[in-house]
């Protein structure tokens, strides 16, 4: 969770990484998600696209794959909102990665 819009995001850096990929809230403060990458430890990378899968405040996600040592690594982060916590919610989160 980085709290940041688009624009901090983009110049924001942490000596030795790169961001590879972010959701950042479009509509209220805080949440979003980032991946930072050391990318020189990287043979192949990609981002994963999954905004269909974010629900703003509900549950924000994002990923990446790439080949480290000739295997396939997929890492996704997902945050969900400690806001949300009815079971109605819950369920909500589990069924959309289903």
């Amino acid at each position: 969770e980085h709290w940041m819009c688009e624009e901090q995001l983009a110049v924001t850096q942490i000596a030795g990484y790169h961001i590879k990929t972010a959701f950042s809230r479009k509509n209220i403060g805080h949440g979003g998600v980032a991946i930072y990458v050391r990318s020189y430890k990287l043979e192949t990378f990609k981002v994963l696209k999954m905004d269909h899968l974010v629900r703003e405040f509900y549950f924000e996600c994002a990923g990446v794959e790439f080949r480290m040592d000739g295997r396939k690594i997929a890492i996704v982060v997902v945050y969900r909102s400690s806001s949300y916590r009815t079971l109605t919610d819950y369920n909500y989160f589990i069924d959309y990665f289903k």
